[in-house]
């Protein structure tokens, strides 16, 4: 909630690492970074200091970042994340979720057939960067409703 100031987050950080061996950060989201939002040399800036802490530790950083407004409809890549192009470039991974817009519009219209329920994926996850082999995919998701569990889809 609210705002934090970008030195603080970085020393919370790195105590929680020194005191407590945390391998995983999440930083939920950029836009929560007080001075961030439309500075983008600062985001430049602040990706460089994610990455620094990163590679020094061997801690991996998560960080949310939102899309740029388009289509509710439309497929949304790397490039379409808002603020500087710095955040994508120095991404070592990038990796996009998506809800089913067509499954969802047929479940509010409640026209979603029990065939198509069980054909139609709910959420796609796709790998959209992948610094260490390069690979770039999407994963197809079933929500199971009864235990609140997403599985992959049988292909």
């Amino acid at each position: 909630m609210g705002y934090i100031q970008q030195d603080r987050l970085l020393e919370m950080m790195r105590f929680s690492f020194q005191r407590y061996g945390v391998s995983q950060c999440i930083i939920d989201s950029l836009m929560r970074v007080d001075g961030l939002e439309e500075d983008y040399p600062a985001q430049g800036k602040f990706m460089n200091d994610i990455q620094e802490f990163s590679k020094s530790t061997g801690c991996h950083v998560h960080l949310v970042a939102h899309p740029r407004k388009v289509r509710e409809d439309a497929r949304l890549g790397k490039l379409d994340i808002k603020g500087s192009s710095l955040i994508p470039n120095n991404a070592d991974n990038i990796i996009s979720v998506f809800r089913n817009v067509e499954k969802d519009r047929l479940r509010k219209a409640e026209t979603l057939t029990k065939d198509q329920d069980y054909a139609m994926h709910d959420t796609e996850v796709c790998v959209e960067k992948q610094r260490e082999t390069g690979w770039e995919g999407a994963i197809k998701l079933k929500f199971n409703r009864k235990n609140f569990v997403f599985s992959a889809m049988e292909k």
